[in-house]
């Protein structure tokens, strides 16, 4: 019997308000998803936030 070969990937994505930064961790067989597993979103402070729309103004 072939081995069934499993992609495990953590996913990063700061969307355009700047909120914070989600992440989320899964599993494929590289056709379709088999599992969705955590996921978090850790927010910026306001500093930080505050930093990255100076940087993406210039």
């Amino acid at each position: 019997m072939a081995k069934k070969k499993v992609f495990r990937a953590i996913g990063l994505m700061s969307g355009t308000s700047l909120d914070g930064i989600d992440v989320a961790y899964l599993e494929s067989n590289g056709f379709s998803l088999s599992l969705l597993g955590g996921w978090a979103t850790y927010p910026y402070s306001k500093s930080f936030r505050n930093r990255l729309r100076r940087i993406n103004s210039d």
